[in-house]
């Protein structure tokens, strides 16, 4: 007779989790994992705050001031967020089943209002975008009844990041985008000439002029002669 054994394991160890926050320069950012009665936070491989017996044991770094815990929600959040924040933070609860989430916060500078210009007014024709403040900027550039971009750049910092993109006749706006903040420019017209049938039709204008005025040359040449 065969026997089959059957072994089943029961897992009743830390729970893992990683979120991702986004969170603008000066502001605050809340952790969303419950600490009630025992646990910490960590930044990196560094404690930063402890809670033994459901109350916050004080600790000697340079999150005390910023670092806040809520002894109802049992939440913990960081206050006058600044770049240097950013980076891995872990909060473990050691009471009831031991939970462990890592949040991986990203602080914004948020975006300016970008500005539009033309820095070529001849066929063909190109406008840049500029802005002066924020971290991880898209740029994007709309012509007027369009609703898809006309142009776009890669997430860059600032400032004065462009855009140089030639363009045909219309109306444009530049917008300028990040994780927390959004900013349009004011529209901004050029002219026709700056399209490609416009441009031909001036080449070919400028073709017969030429064709005309050496027929003359060639005419009163002729003539002299």
């Amino acid at each position: 007779m065969k026997i089959t054994l059957c072994v089943f394991l029961s897992i009743t160890g830390s729970v893992y989790g990683q979120v991702k926050l986004h969170e603008r320069v000066g502001r605050s950012v809340e952790f969303p994992t419950e600490v009630k009665n025992s646990g910490n936070m960590m930044y990196l491989s560094k404690v930063i705050a402890h809670v033994i017996s459901g109350a916050r044991r004080p600790l000697s770094n340079e999150y005390d001031s910023r670092l806040q815990w809520d002894n109802r929600t049992g939440l913990f959040s960081l206050s006058g967020l600044k770049m240097e924040d950013k980076g891995e933070y872990k909060v473990v609860r050691n009471d009831g089943t031991p939970v462990e989430v890592k949040y991986q916060l990203k602080v914004y500078v948020p975006v300016s209002k970008p500005h539009i210009s033309v820095i070529s007014n001849k066929y063909r024709c190109k406008l840049k975008c500029t802005v002066e403040r924020g971290t991880d900027v898209n740029l994007t550039l709309y012509r007027e009844g369009e609703e898809e971009p006309y142009s776009s750049s890669d997430p860059l910092d600032a400032p004065y990041l462009k855009l140089p993109v030639p363009v045909e006749g219309g109306t444009y706006t530049c917008e300028a985008n990040n994780s927390v903040s959004t900013e349009r420019s004011a529209p901004l017209t050029v002219g026709d000439h700056c399209t490609d049938g416009a441009a031909g039709s001036w080449q070919t204008e400028g073709c017969r002029v030429w064709s005309l005025a050496l027929g003359l040359v060639v005419m009163l040449n002729s003539l002299l002669v």
